[in-house]
């Protein structure tokens, strides 16, 4: 008997103690799905030897001007926000963790001291578990392991976001800091014409109308000069944001043109590709089988909440039993009819989610190509006609001015013309690169380029 209390115990111990090794946390299938989406490295970053290998990559990328690639790798392995991703994936293992595990026993008993007529105490003791556990356990581990999947495609969707953003960043600072050399320019215009308006207002060639006027130009275009410049410092404050850097940390955009490409990428379905690649449409789809999943679970007798194990009894008259106890209780008014009422409601919610977002993906897709032809044409235009007409116009009214048959103003006022052409080229190419980005966005990823 005594033996085979001894076995009982060492066999349940055995049993739950098999059931709590942690199962192994890596990145390795969204470090695989980065990779594919965007051709970039990203790294939860768990230990002290990771942090300085991290540091290092991010030193070295920050030792020279940033391209818009070295700004979107600095941001994935350097940005708190993606390690902080990182760690519902931590969550979500622990939860696959907590799945397999069995409810621990539960210890029952009672001591009764004898009266002085009796000559033995009066013990009882009992441990009991559940048994049902066993099967619920591989229920309960595919829910878990649908879970990481989602957390999974969730830090990867947080990942391809923060990309996203350095790169409309990066677009946006790039033409900022090209803008403010030509305002410049433009200030310098209005200078000169403002000293030769106050010289020629004193000798009376010229109204104190037209002095005030040219030296209002002055000013709003000194105004406009400080706003570009306060807009560079904002930029550059959300750019260093995005990248992890601290205040105090030098870096500089590399000073790259802002030009159309030659081909665009030439993609023979964007829609197609946007269902193949966009995460959030296959996190929806493992959501749906998150909730298949548990359908499993709602079953009658996992309403059962019942109990085995070993009871042990050293009664009054010294005689020593041991053997089984059954607990539990019968799924009698509550038998799952709830929980399988929900999770029917949950699994039609989520599939009218999934319709939604496939025609809203399309319309995105659609939407964003649509921007490209209309960015890439409005800056062909600049490029084609309006810069090398006004180029022709700055080239005659100067021919025309070292014939005298053009005033100084009017030559000065072509320049600046010229000039804010130039900034309204930038702000063009910035509006191209950005629907750019939208299109990858809206497709899922970067889209490879068809020759």
């Amino acid at each position: 008997m005594r033996l085979g209390w001894i076995g009982s115990i060492t066999f349940l111990v055995f049993l739950c103690s098999s059931c709590t090794r942690v199962p192994e946390v890596t990145d390795a299938q969204v470090s695989s799905t980065v990779s594919t989406h965007l051709g970039k490295d990203v790294h939860w970053n768990k230990d002290v030897a990771s942090k300085k290998l991290i540091d290092n990559a991010v030193s070295y990328l920050l030792a020279s001007p940033l391209t818009v690639d070295a700004a979107v790798q600095i941001a994935l392995l350097n940005n708190q926000r993606i390690q902080a991703a990182f760690e519902e994936l931590g969550i979500a293992q622990a939860d696959l963790l907590q799945a397999g595990l069995l409810g621990n026993p539960m210890f029952d008993g009672f001591v009764r001291f004898p009266c002085p007529t009796q000559a033995h105490i009066d013990a009882s003791f009992s441990v009991v578990t559940s048994f049902l556990d066993i099967f619920r356990i591989p229920l309960r581990q595919k829910v878990a392991a649908a879970q990481v999947e989602e957390a999974q495609l969730k830090i990867s969707q947080e990942i391809l976001r923060l990309a996203f953003e350095v790169e409309e960043t990066y677009c946006s600072l790039l033409a900022t800091q090209k803008k403010i050399p030509v305002l410049k320019e433009i200030v310098e215009a209005c200078e000169a014409a403002t000293i030769l308006s106050q010289a020629q207002n004193e000798k009376g060639n010229i109204s104190s109308l037209e002095m005030d006027r040219r030296e209002s130009q002055l000013w709003e275009a000194r105004l406009t000069l400080s706003k570009m410049e306060l807009q560079e410092t904002s930029q550059k404050k959300e750019m260093a944001i995005l990248l992890g850097l601290p205040q105090g940390r030098v870096w500089a955009l590399q000073d790259c043109p802002l030009s159309l490409p030659e081909i665009e990428p030439q993609i023979e379905d964007l829609e197609a590709l946007a269902m193949e690649k966009r995460l959030d449409l296959e996190q929806t789809r493992w959501e749906l089988k998150h909730l298949d999943r548990m359908v499993g679970l709602t079953g009658w007798w996992t309403h059962i909440n019942e109990g085995a194990g070993v009871s042990m009894e050293n009664d009054a008259e010294g005689s020593f039993v041991i053997g089984p106890t059954l607990s539990g209780t019968f799924p009698l008014f509550n038998y799952g009819q709830a929980d399988r009422a929900r999770l029917q409601a949950l699994h039609r919610q989520k599939l009218a989610a999934l319709h939604a977002l496939k025609i809203r993906i399309t319309q995105e897709v659609a939407a964003a190509k649509e921007e490209v032809q209309i960015t890439r044409r409005i800056v062909e235009t600049y490029q084609e006609k309006l810069l090398p007409l006004h180029q022709k116009i700055i080239s005659m009214s100067q021919r025309f001015y070292n014939g005298m048959a053009l005033g100084v103003y009017q030559l000065l006022d072509a320049k600046k013309q010229e000039l804010a052409l130039q900034i309204e080229h930038i702000s063009a190419l910035k509006d191209y690169k950005l629907s750019h980005v939208a299109l990858e966005r809206a497709v899922g990823g970067q889209m490879e380029q068809k020759t």
